[in-house]
């Protein structure tokens, strides 16, 4: 245990004797880490996150490729008082319109486009098995009858709900997100919103299918981001209110440069993708990077050599920091890709953030020691 404690103790006073040789190694890593840098792949689709090795896995490829669902949106259309024939004659207007002018979209399936072979002696013909009326007429009369033979098949038995799929084609260039055409599922959505309130229509709109799915993801990624973002403010107030100065939160997001650089480096070098779940490490690792700093900003109220108080809170911190890599690496054994990767990540981050507060952190206060007092309440020292 003491030769433990001799070894850590060394670190940051290495880092504070030979801190420009400490900070310029650093510089060097990221640039050389940024050199190998390439896009990383962010991942929301069903497909990419099952593991290919899975027994539905192939079922899942086959249903997607013979049935085109990968992108495929699930629309339904419901009214509580029941559908009128109104109501579904607009509704087969606005989807002939959609794919008449919207380029982009691929294939419409209706159930009022449905058609039936009309042979005759001298014509064959196809009829609409569910025709549509004019719009103006017979206004509230109900679609449904209790003996309809539609009950079920074109629209559901209580007849008060329909539903009708739009095929979403992929995006011709990529990005990092893949090809899917989030803008067009966004467009769509204003487009059906419209209609209802130029319509005037009672009923409501339903979103489903494996294409919705993927953009919600993509929201939810997004959202993530402006959390991401809101946490440093929160984590800036945070310092603010409880050491009456910003200098404190400054630097945690400087500590959490080289963490987050070095993290990310790593996800592109794995080929490891980003999905909602790893997204979350960055509040993870600065939930983490502030319990060690919040005890060390503390001990600097007392006490202003850096090399004491990181030395006080060295041990305890090594091995918080080890129970939780060991707790987060016990996931890369779970047959889930993306529990394992995240299980992985989330303990290299550990160990960087670890690493960055005892090693980089004494050096950068010494070559910058207007950080040095940073628990004080004064932003700018007189």
């Amino acid at each position: 245990m003491k030769k433990l404690q001799k070894i850590l103790y060394t670190l940051p006073k290495l880092s504070w004797k030979y801190s420009k040789l400490t900070l310029f190694a650093y510089l060097i890593f990221l640039f050389l880490l940024i050199l190998n840098f390439k896009s990383i792949k962010i991942i929301f689709t069903v497909s990419d996150m099952i593991n290919s090795n899975y027994e539905t896995y192939e079922s899942l490829k086959t249903l997607e490729d013979q049935f085109h669902t990968k992108n495929s949106l699930l629309i339904t259309y419901a009214n509580k008082d029941g559908l009128k024939k109104y109501e579904l004659c607009e509704l087969d207007l606005f989807l002939q319109d959609l794919s008449r002018n919207e380029q982009e979209l691929g294939s419409i399936a209706s159930p009022t486009r449905i058609r039936a072979t009309h042979i005759s002696n001298k014509e064959i013909g196809f009829k609409l098995m569910f025709p549509i009326y004019d719009c103006d007429l017979n206004r509230n009369q109900q679609i449904i009858t209790p003996n309809s033979p539609w009950k079920g098949i074109n629209y559901s038995a209580s007849g008060q709900d329909i539903s009708f799929e739009i095929q979403v084609p992929a995006k011709t260039e990529d990005n990092i997100y893949g090809t899917f055409n989030f803008e067009l599922i966004d467009h769509l959505k204003k487009s059906f919103d419209k209609f209802l309130v130029d319509k005037n229509l009672k009923g409501k709109f339903y979103w489903s299918g494996n294409g919705f799915f993927q953009y919600f993801m993509k929201l939810g990624m997004d959202k993530q981001t402006a959390l991401n973002i809101l946490s440093i403010v929160l984590m800036l107030l945070f310092f603010l209110i409880t050491f009456g100065s910003l200098k404190g939160g400054l630097l945690l997001c400087i500590l959490l440069i080289p963490t987050y650089t070095l993290l990310y480096a790593l996800f592109s070098i794995f080929k490891f993708p980003v999905d909602l779940l790893t997204q979350s490490l960055f509040i993870i690792l600065m939930l983490s990077a502030c319990e060690d700093f919040f005890f060390l900003s503390y001990l600097s109220k007392k006490n202003n050599s850096i090399l004491e108080n990181l030395k006080r809170i060295i041990v305890p911190s090594f091995f918080t920091s080890i129970t939780t890599v060991i707790g987060f690496t016990s996931l890369g054994i779970s047959k889930i890709d993306t529990i394992s990767q995240y299980g992985i990540m989330t303990a290299i981050g550990a160990i960087i953030e670890w690493f960055v507060i005892f090693t980089f952190l004494p050096a950068f206060i010494k070559e910058v020691p207007y950080f040095n007092n940073w628990a004080t309440k004064q932003l700018f020292p007189k």
